[in-house]
């Protein structure tokens, strides 16, 4: 549902739309869709009889050999369209990508890029990579999108503004949440069951380095907006931000978790 930006840019990079991009990075939470847009865009991208080379992050080596072995298509075939899904997971790679081997591309091919984080400053900001780079922040769900979404999962309709409200346009939050509540009793008012809170902390959070940068994000669930100065009071100065990942959304000097991941947080308290 929704992404209708998205599947049209990228969708005029494969038609050879001069002005669309080459490399398309997609960052976003846990949870927000970054994976099944991915399918979609392989989806366009096969429907257009193009050779796709699919990688994933978490499976990837530490040696920038292997990758390129893995990838070799995308400098050999023209009209290759590279895929790296959970980019965060090999973040290592990034400088050798911009500066090794995205310039070698075969003529026509393109890549998408998704992870939990935004590209480096330094790339987003090379003269050379102008109108060639495309950074989209993936947001949540708009209501209709969400609602839609949650339809298709077949929510029920009574409790559709509960669900609504706990997922915070999150898609994976839905899609559980939808889940969850087909299997609920009928006509019981609806809340997020243990195992769904299980589930979301781990998709959604992931792993974080320590006990202390996990009570930083419990912290500011809490709290309605954090600043540094009150993380500092909570947690030992070198977490201060230690938040500041793909879990929190930033307005000036505060810090909230994302709508769904705030509340997923204070349910596991």
């Amino acid at each position: 549902m929704g992404r209708e930006i998205e599947l049209d840019c990228f969708g005029k990079a494969l038609r050879g739309d001069v002005d669309a991009p080459f490399v398309f990075w997609l960052f976003g939470p846990g949870g927000i869709g970054k994976s099944a847009l991915l399918r979609r865009l392989g989806d366009q991208a096969r429907a257009e009889g193009r050779v796709l080379v699919e990688l994933d992050g978490r499976f990837l080596g530490r040696d920038p050999a292997d990758f390129e072995d893995a990838a070799d298509a995308f400098v050999s075939v023209p009209g290759t369209v590279l895929f790296i899904d959970s980019f965060e997971q090999c973040q290592w790679l990034e400088s050798h990508l911009w500066q090794r081997f995205l310039p070698r591309a075969a003529p026509g091919a393109l890549v998408v890029s998704a992870g939990r984080l935004a590209p480096l400053p330094q790339w987003t900001a090379d003269p050379a990579w102008a109108g060639l780079l495309q950074v989209r922040e993936l947001r949540p769900l708009s209501g209709g999108e969400a609602g839609a979404l949650l339809e298709a999962a077949s929510g029920r309709p009574e409790r559709r503004d509960a669900v609504l409200h706990f997922a915070g346009g999150n898609p994976l939050a839905l899609t559980l949440a939808a889940a969850a509540d087909s299997a609920g009793r009928v006509g019981s008012e609806w809340t997020p069951s243990a195992e769904v809170l299980r589930t979301l902390v781990a998709g959604l959070v992931g792993e974080v380095p320590s006990a202390a940068h996990r009570r930083a994000l419990e912290v500011a669930a809490q709290a309605h907006a954090t600043t540094e100065e009150l993380l500092g009071q909570c947690s030992p100065s070198r977490t201060r931000r230690g938040c500041s990942s793909g879990c929190v959304s930033c307005r000036s000097s505060n810090r909230r978790p994302w709508g769904c991941i705030r509340t997923t947080l204070r349910g596991r308290r």
